[in-house]
């Protein structure tokens, strides 16, 4: 009767009921080959963390890039002092530009206030002038006068210290104060 059994399970005695995965006990057999198992010649399983199958590298794009990567460390390591003298000259290149910008602008700043100070004490314009109905400085007065020469050469010497808008600016302010002083051969 037992005989039976394990002719029905799949075979003739042992061997059976280990093609069927079953043997004393109930406990399965491993149906897979020896051939299977890592360290044999047959395929190799696939790692049980990453899933990579052993022998597959990354692709090539990777690889190039990783020597990439590598060469680019390995510069910034070998040539660290020749990278931060280049920093720190650049540095100081971008300092000694801030300093002189900073100068030309405070000096053009200066230069600009000395002809708002100049323009606050020249004498205004008469009002009736703009309308076309008079003229801008009468010249029978001699103090008015005076005091347009005065800023004519005062805007004359801001121009001849200055360069840029400031000179241009004051060099034209000269030229208009001298040809309301009625002198306009005067510089």
């Amino acid at each position: 009767m037992a005989e039976e059994r394990e002719q029905k399970a799949g075979g003739a005695g042992e061997q059976g009921a280990a093609q069927q995965g079953i043997v004393e006990g109930n406990l399965p057999v491993p149906s897979t080959p020896d051939s299977a198992i890592e360290g044999a010649d047959g395929p190799a399983l696939p790692h049980p963390v990453t899933g990579e199958k052993p022998g597959s590298g990354p692709p090539p794009e990777q690889d190039v890039l990783f020597k990439i990567q590598i060469w680019l460390q390995d510069l910034a390591a070998n040539h660290a002092a020749t990278f931060g003298y280049a920093v720190l000259a650049f540095l100081g290149v971008a300092l000694c530009y801030g300093v002189w910008q900073s100068w030309s602008e405070s000096r053009a700043d200066a230069n600009f206030s000395a002809i708002a100070d100049i323009d606050f004490k020249m004498p205004r314009p008469d009002p009736l002038s703009q309308m076309g109905l008079g003229p801008a400085d009468d010249p029978a007065d001699a103090g008015r006068m005076k005091d347009l020469e005065t800023g004519a050469t005062l805007y004359q010497g801001i121009a001849e210290g200055a360069s840029g808008a400031a000179a241009v600016t004051a060099w034209m302010r000269a030229a208009e104060a001298w040809r309301r002083a009625e002198r306009p051969d005067d510089r």
